[in-house]
């Protein structure tokens, strides 16, 4: 599995706030200044990082969009002292779009949309109360767009981004070249459905390193013609496992145990020598060498 950082260069602005002066003229008592409408959100930042194929259909919809600014409309200027023409706020400016990056080291086939577009500017429009001399309107500037992002070890096309807000161009795909070759993943926890512990008996977990089929599992007298041992820290493929007390009924993880490198063994601490009714694994891989993909992961047990 190849991950890549997201570059903290990525960044979303919010909008700018409004002015803090009248907003068509300073009426009376003269000491009042009229206050502001604060800038909109940016849109934030979201990566992906994927090990292999990625798709994404064409009802999809990856969003940092920035924020809109506040309106303020059809303003009342009779009647009513806390609401009038001369005390409402100047509007502020939309937020600037997002950052959205995907660094995809299989496939990449996006059929939906990337939408990083900037906010629209606040606005005041006391136009509706058709009051003559007290007319006015004003908007704050619209947000400018984000920035999004399809990288691959081949470099995608243009055309292979999908449906982009703002349109893709060359500057929105690259080549993936930012890998970590030591990753690892982890699984959530996995519960027996018996209040108490059972018997441990072994894991299998069946993957590809190289392109060729490897299985690995902690009961050496495992019979499959591409057994390949122990998933130990010196393979590319690392096997970790760690055991839980959970609640059949609420299925909450009420302790945990510390983390074993085997399901079972005679000679080594294992999952069965923790009073566990559950557990969730981990996976080191070490693709320094080869790529290493996992396909299923099987965790025996005997009630």
């Amino acid at each position: 599995m190849h991950a890549a950082s997201v570059p903290s260069s990525l960044s979303a602005h919010g909008g700018g706030g409004g002015g803090s002066h009248p907003f068509l003229s300073r009426s009376f008592p003269f000491s009042k200044w009229v206050p502001r409408s604060s800038g909109a959100g940016g849109g934030g930042v979201i990566g992906f990082r994927v090990g292999h194929d990625l798709t994404m259909a064409s009802s999809g919809r990856i969003r940092a969009r920035g924020g809109d600014g506040y309106v303020i409309d059809g303003v009342i200027t009779t009647g009513e002292t806390g609401e009038n023409l001369f005390n409402m706020p100047t509007p502020g400016g939309g937020g600037s779009g997002g950052s959205i990056l995907l660094q995809v080291s299989g496939a990449a086939v996006m059929q939906g949309a990337l939408d990083t577009s900037g906010g629209k500017g606040g606005v005041f429009d006391n136009t509706p109360t058709n009051q003559p001399g007290l007319l006015g309107k004003s908007r704050g500037g619209d947000g400018s767009a984000g920035y999004y992002r399809l990288e691959t070890p081949a470099g995608p096309s243009v055309g292979q981004v999908g449906s982009g807000i703002p349109t893709a161009t060359a500057k929105n795909v690259g080549k993936l070249v930012d890998l970590e070759f030591r990753t690892a993943s982890q699984s959530r926890f996995y519960s027996t459905g018996s209040a108490t512990s059972p018997s441990y008996l072994r894991y299998v977990i069946e993957a590809t390193v190289g392109g060729k089929r490897k299985v690995y599992s902690d009961d050496a007298s495992w019979k499959d013609p591409d057994f390949a041992g122990v998933a130990a820290p010196t393979n590319p493929l690392h096997f970790q496992i760690q055991g839980g007390k959970i609640d059949v009924l609420t299925g909450k993880v009420l302790s945990i145990g510390p983390w074993r490198e085997f399901v079972f063994s005679k000679t080594s601490p294992s999952l069965n020598d923790d009073d566990v009714n559950g557990w969730r694994f981990r996976l080191n891989y070490d693709q320094t060498a080869t790529q290493v993909v996992v396909k299923k992961v099987t965790v025996w047990y005997q009630l």
